[in-house]
């Protein structure tokens, strides 16, 4: 892909939130105003970086890959085929980004298998600076994959797993030579709703953290079918059998980067594990969660939570905009200043319902304590590695070095003959 961006600095690269209004996408996020210019002025250059995303066609995937060609980073989108694909990918070279795509189901661990050594031969030699594991699914029948697994978990933790596991050693290789990289998880809010009342009940010491059955095969139905409690209110979203299949995957990212950050910490690695969550933003994954879509949770099977007409009123009233969900994830990608192990996300009103508002680093201790547990970051790793059929070892890929910098302090590479571009 041809790049017109010239490398001879920070003036030359685009602008493509220039004269938009980020962050009233709501009448929750008027207090907010200007925050999403702060960030983006916050950012460093990203030049002879890589950063590869899942789940960019639209939504918080979409606006990190829009800010990062704005950093002038490599991009690597991994989405299915589809013309939102393609039209993703348009806009991004209209923009004069770097930018690659790789077909990436991640409703396939062939896919994901087929998809990584694509991924190895663009950035070769120069490793991987941040996987952004941004894609997600919501409220989708009880139906399973093709690798017989539930539809939800298997696309926003197990394959992404698998693809983090895949990719490592281009982790490892751009950590050593340019101090670190990143492994980014996009979590959710919804962890702290466990399906059962419909409320936030992550302080609640009885809450159940993962179940392992969860992450293991079965066949359609076989993790207690569909269900919530009313079709005419928000407590539809927030219960029922379909709302406790995604908050076990939604948790199950939480706590897998944890884990991966006390392996990362253990192994003496310089690659940094990061987790965030978006709060409420208009984004497709909301919109076709909330009342079955017109888009890909549709063609999945996902029912009707909410009548249409009313999705608009709480999406104009109660959501942030895309830009503001997009900050956390944003940060922990980008933002010189982020340490292994840590946690973004909005924080208001209060916890555990933090669904509006800039991303701030939050502390394991707004995880309910039952769920930040050895048990259960013992559970993820094992129930993953079972899932994928393969062992995943953290190593650092490398034997001395110097010690770990952030991003912004590394100073400006060369070229390498990968990265010149026509």
């Amino acid at each position: 892909v041809a790049s017109v961006i010239s490398p001879s600095g920070k003036g030359d690269r685009p602008e493509p939130f220039e004269g938009r209004s980020l962050e009233i996408g709501c009448c929750c996020c008027n207090p907010f105003k200007g925050t999403v210019q702060t960030l983006l002025d916050k950012l460093p250059d990203m030049q002879f970086k890589t950063i590869a995303i899942t789940g960019c066609t639209t939504g918080t995937g979409y606006t990190l890959a829009m800010m990062a060609a704005r950093q002038r980073a490599r991009i690597i989108c991994l989405n299915r085929p589809s013309s939102r694909s393609e039209a993703a990918l348009a806009n991004l070279k209209a923009l004069g980004a770097d930018v690659y795509h790789v077909d990436c189901d991640l409703m396939s661990f062939k896919s994901v298998r087929s998809a990584a050594p694509k991924i190895m031969e663009i950035v070769g030699s120069d490793g991987l600076d941040v996987l952004a594991l941004n894609a997600g699914i919501m409220h989708l029948p009880d139906i399973v994959t093709e690798d017989k697994f539930d539809m939800q978990m298997q696309v926003n933790q197990l394959s992404h797993f698998l693809l983090t596991k895949l990719l490592w050693s281009a982790l490892n290789e751009a950590a050593n030579q340019r101090g670190e990289a990143r492994v980014v998880v996009h979590g959710s809010a919804a962890m702290n709703f466990d399906g059962h009342t419909g409320i936030a009940c992550a302080c609640c010491p009885h809450t159940r953290g993962l179940m392992p059955r969860f992450f293991e095969k079965h066949e359609n139905g076989g993790l207690g079918g569909d269900g919530c409690c009313s079709s005419l209110t928000m407590t539809c979203c927030f219960a029922g059998k379909t709302m406790t299949r995604y908050q076990q995957s939604k948790l199950a990212n939480f706590v897998y980067a944890m884990a991966l950050a006390d392996k990362i910490n253990a192994a003496g690695s310089k690659v940094k594990a990061a987790v965030v969550h978006p709060g409420v933003a208009i984004t497709n994954l909301v919109t076709n969660g909330l009342s079955g879509g017109k888009g890909g949770n549709k063609d999945a099977g996902a029912k009707n939570y909410i009548p249409e007409f009313v999705v608009p009123i709480i999406t104009n009233v109660l959501m942030q905009s895309t830009e503001m969900g997009t900050m956390p994830i944003a940060t922990a990608s980008m933002v010189s200043d982020v340490q292994n192990g840590d946690y973004y996300g909005p924080g208001y009103p209060c916890w555990p319902i933090t669904f509006w508002g800039p991303a701030r680093k939050r502390t394991p201790e707004h995880i309910c304590v039952n769920w930040h547990t050895q048990k259960q970051k013992d559970i993820v790793w094992a129930k993953c590695e079972e899932a994928i059929g393969e062992s995943f070892t953290i190593t650092a890929g490398g034997e001395g070095g110097a010690p770990a910098v952030a991003l912004a302090d590394v100073p400006e590479a060369k070229p390498t003959a990968a990265m010149e571009r026509a």
